[in-house]
């Protein structure tokens, strides 16, 4: 098997995996299967790999969001996402977020940075039930060899 067709066979796993966790986590009761409401919570952000936010951006069933903000926001983002950071207000919010179930993910620029996990713990606060975090940020998504969206 060839490099390129194991990072193959891995988004697609990864795939797989965050859709049916994304499906399971809207899915209606009127089955008698167990709604989000009802559903066991995460006791703390789930943090995605490149291979598993790949994948996320590739279906376009998330809303992907960058927390940079200032002078740290290039103006690229990885592609799809929209700007809002941890005091962006809920107004703001509710305008790029469908619903508190939606399924998020957030990014910052790299490990080191604290803005991502901020804007999560923001959005958890205010009743978003589905948060994920990709803390390699866009600079690891750059080194990763994703595209990018120029913005500004």
């Amino acid at each position: 098997m060839t490099a390129r067709s194991t990072i193959n066979t891995g988004v697609a796993v990864a795939t797989l995996a965050l859709c049916a966790q994304f499906l399971y986590a809207a899915e209606d009761c009127s089955s008698g299967v167990c709604s989000l409401s009802s559903a066991p919570k995460a006791s703390k952000a789930h943090n995605l790999n490149t291979f598993e936010m790949k994948a996320i951006v590739d279906s376009g069933k998330a809303v992907i969001l960058d927390a940079r903000s200032g002078e740290y926001d290039d103006g690229y983002r990885i592609p799809g996402a929209k700007s809002l950071n941890s005091e962006s207000t809920p107004e703001e919010i509710a305008a790029i977020i469908p619903s508190k179930e939606s399924p998020v993910v957030t990014y910052c620029g790299n490990l080191k940075c604290p803005a991502s996990a901020e804007l999560a713990k923001h959005l958890k606060a205010l009743g978003y039930t589905n948060v994920k975090e990709y803390p390699e940020g866009i600079a690891g998504w750059r080194e990763a060899g994703g595209d990018v969206d120029k913005v500004k």
